[in-house]
C-alpha cells in the first residue's frame, strides 16, 4: 500500500472495522457495515461518480476524493446521495450520513483523534507539560487545525493532509499526483537529485516516482 491506502486502513481499523482491501480496483470494504469505500482523485471524476451511483443500487459505496483529511465524503446509498463522516463501530448511526449543514468537530471527537493519528502514520501526539499520550482535543480557531491537551495545553498544529502542490518552476502550481508523463517525471527526478524538495514534498515526489 502507499502512504494514502495506509493512512485510510489505519483509520478504519482504529475505528474498530474490519476491512478488506482489493488494490487492483482501489476499494476498501468494511465488513461490519457491508460499505464499499472507492480511493479516487479529488474530485472524484464523472466516471467514478456515475458508476458509485450505479453500484449503489446493490450496495453503500462511499468516494474516498484524495488524501484522508478532516472532512466529510460522499456516500451513495439506493436512491439517495449524502454527505457523510465515518464513526466508531458500534454506533447506532455507523457512519453517519448527513447532507447539509455544518460538520461540528466536537460532535466526532473520537474520530478526530482516530484521523489524526491515522495522518501521522500513528505517530503518538505527546504533551510536553503533562506528558500526556494521545489525550487531546482538536479546535480550528484560524486557518489551521491544532491540538490541545486535556491539561489544557497547547501541543501542535495539525496537518490537514491535502495533496502535495509544487510551489515553483515550470510545473508552478501541479499537484504531484497529477504528474506522470515522461517530461513531468524527468523535472522531478532532476529537482531531487538537486536537492531542492524538502520534507513531505521530497517524500510525496518519491513515492509518485515508485509508483509509476
Amino acid at each position: 500500500m502507499n502512504t494514502i491506502q495506509n493512512q485510510y486502513a489505519y483509520f478504519f481499523s482504529k475505528l474498530g472495522y474490519t476491512t478488506e482491501f482489493f488494490p487492483e480496483k482501489g476499494l476498501f470494504y468494511l465488513k461490519e457495515i457491508e460499505t464499499y469505500c472507492k480511493l479516487c482523485d479529488d474530485p472524484a471524476p464523472p466516471d467514478i461518480v456515475n458508476r458509485a451511483i450505479e453500484q449503489a443500487k446493490k450496495h453503500t459505496i462511499v468516494l474516498l476524493e484524495g488524501a484522508l483529511t478532516y472532512r466529510a465524503y460522499m456516500v451513495y446509498q439506493g436512491e439517495y446521495a449524502a454527505e457523510g463522516i465515518f464513526v466508531t463501530n458500534g454506533d447506532k448511526y455507523s457512519p453517519f450520513y448527513y447532507s447539509g449543514g455544518d460538520f461540528y468537530l466536537d460532535n466526532f471527537e473520537k474520530e478526530l483523534i482516530n484521523m489524526t493519528l491515522a495522518i501521522r502514520c500513528g505517530e503518538d501526539v505527546i504533551c510536553q507539560r503533562c506528558g500526556s499520550i494521545n489525550d487531546f482535543t482538536i479546535s480550528k480557531p484560524s486557518l489551521h487545525y491544532k491540538a490541545t491537551c486535556k491539561c489544557g495545553t497547547y501541543i501542535t498544529n495539525l496537518s490537514e493532509n491535502k495533496p502535495s502542490l509544487l510551489h515553483f518552476g515550470k510545473y508552478k502550481g501541479r499537484a504531484i499526483k497529477s504528474m506522470s508523463t515522461k517530461e513531468e517525471i524527468d523535472y522531478l527526478n532532476w529537482g531531487l537529485s538537486q536537492g531542492i524538495f524538502k520534507g513531505k514534498l521530497k517524500k510525496d515526489i518519491q513515492e509518485r516516482i515508485s509508483e509509476l
